[in-house]
């Protein structure tokens, strides 16, 4: 507070975190996470600055994509010591089709020993049953279905082909077999605080067990960042606190943090959890403490030193056709970051 300035507000919000976390922030040499990246979607959200690629542009790509993918998660599996959960990121892993999707998930069953295990579904548009059972076959224990925003207006406006229904249907579909997380968005362009305070309370209605609160951050990869007008400071801010407050009436606890470049108001991104629902994933990464063996275009590997206090990285291309043309280095490049 007093050296860093950090308000009084935010300190709370630091200690409720910390207090969250107990029981799942741990630093033990060897713990791993896997993590493997899908940089498909079924549309490019216009504050989207991700590596990702519409699927109907990137058809030609995909199928060797997958196929370079599972080998890279095969030759990975040794570099795993005491695997803590498992993580597929995107874009939009059920973008894949069912058939490019279960290659993935048989490759990870060699790995899996029954921990954590997320997969962001991230769209509705593009959540089936099949899809979802499919998840649920291979030992997938929580999904995230992230609206955004339940105003259909802004939905469109953003470039996301799915509406408010859509949300609910599909996490209808999902809530029985799985962990849910939701994601929303404050300072979406257009957007105003009762825009942003409706759709938080949609999700509370809903009862996710987690629902993690981004501030708009635009970056020059996104289609917004040349045209949005962004909300007052004091509007930001608002959203934010008003999250936080309704979220904590409901029984969720803020359990990890993060702050990115060009985030509207300065503010941060929190994830919200119900009692026991925390994600170990989460705080594993944004907290450094476990080694990640990450698979895919643009995955980041990184070891943990506790020793010495560092952390050494290995980052695949971001490219798709780089990535696939260059998967041997990759690999040799892993082996020799996990032997150190």
């Amino acid at each position: 507070r007093d050296v860093m300035k950090v308000s009084d507000q935010k300190i709370s919000l630091t200690k409720a975190v910390l207090e969250a976390q107990k029981g799942i922030y741990l630093k033990q040499p060897e713990n791993t996470d896997l993590f493997v990246f899908i940089p498909f979607c079924p549309s490019r959200c216009k504050y989207c600055s991700f590596i990702t690629a519409d699927v109907k542009s990137a058809y030609r790509h995909i199928d060797e994509y997958v196929d370079t993918l599972v080998k890279e998660i095969i030759e990975s599996a040794s570099l795993i010591n005491n695997l803590r959960s498992i993580y597929i990121g995107g874009g939009t892993p059920v973008a894949l089709s069912d058939d490019n999707l279960e290659k993935i998930l048989s490759a990870i069953d060699k790995i899996n020993t029954g921990v954590e295990y997320t997969v962001e579904a991230g769209r509705p548009d593009r959540i089936t049953p099949e899809n979802l059972n499919l998840l649920k076959a291979h030992g997938v224990t929580r999904v995230c279905i992230n609206p955004q925003t339940f105003n259909d207006k802004t939905l469109i406006n953003i470039n996301r082909n799915h509406t408010a229904k859509d949300i609910i249907e599909k996490f209808n579909l999902a809530k029985e077999n799985f962990v849910v997380n939701m994601d929303l968005i404050a300072g979406l362009d257009g957007e105003s605080v009762e825009d942003f305070k409706r759709s938080l309370d949609y999700a509370v209605k809903l009862s996710p067990d987690n629902i993690t609160v981004h501030t708009l951050s635009v970056k020059n990869g996104s289609e917004l960042s040349s045209e949005l007008k962004r909300l007052p400071k004091g509007d930001i801010e608002s959203m934010v606190d008003y999250a936080r407050e309704k979220l904590e009436e409901n029984g969720y606890a803020p359990y990890y943090l993060y702050r990115q470049k060009y985030m509207a108001g300065n503010l941060e991104n929190v994830g919200y959890t119900k009692p026991g629902k925390a994600c170990v994933y989460n705080v594993d990464i944004m907290e450094e403490t476990t080694d990640i063996v990450a698979c895919g275009a643009g995955a980041i590997s990184k070891k943990v030193d506790f020793i010495n206090d560092k952390i050494a990285r290995v980052g695949a291309p971001k490219d798709v056709l780089t990535y696939i043309s260059k998967l041997d280095t990759i690999l040799k490049e892993k082996k020799e970051l996990f032997s150190k």
